[in-house]
């Protein structure tokens, strides 16, 4: 009984035509940017995209660094490098 409407569904689908999301070739023009329109470019971030950036994991490494910086340089001047 399945191997039957498996058999069924495949004839069903393989007649179902499939619509293209691409314009014709036959239309060079579709394709072709108007002069008026500026390229579509995503947003990048020193050549990475801006959707694949994890934001929570890269403020806390900014924020360990930012910290780092500021705070070796003020605790040396007020407790010196003794041991």
């Amino acid at each position: 009984m399945a191997r039957a409407l498996l058999k069924v569904a495949d004839n069903l689908l393989s007649e179902v035509p499939v619509p293209s999301l691409l314009p014709e070739r036959s239309t060079p023009s579709a394709l072709a940017p108007s002069p008026n329109q500026k390229p579509l470019r995503e947003k990048t971030l020193l050549h990475v995209p801006r959707h694949r950036i994890n934001w929570i994991t890269s403020s806390f490494l900014i924020g360990t660094v930012l910290l780092t910086v500021t705070a070796v340089p003020l605790y040396i001047w007020r407790f010196g490098l003794d041991w």
